[in-house]
């Protein structure tokens, strides 16, 4: 099973992100992020910021949950 997950800047999408090297998500990261995202994608708009507190990931985890759902 993973561990980790890494994102990068996009090389089809523009703009894309400037990281400076890639982005490691961690499969607790993850875990603790996964629980908010129907409730944000239903509409709670607010829970970005909140669940923003518990992973500076959470934009990165959001969008990957989105593209393979």
């Amino acid at each position: 099973m993973w561990q980790n997950i890494y994102v990068k800047n996009s090389t089809c999408h523009i703009p894309s992100t400037k990281m400076s090297q890639p982005r490691k998500i961690s499969k607790k990261d993850f875990e603790t992020v996964y629980p908010y995202y129907h409730r944000w994608a239903n509409g709670e708009r607010y829970l970005r910021q909140e669940v923003r507190m518990l992973s500076r990931n959470t934009a990165y985890i959001f969008a990957l949950i989105a593209y393979f759902e």
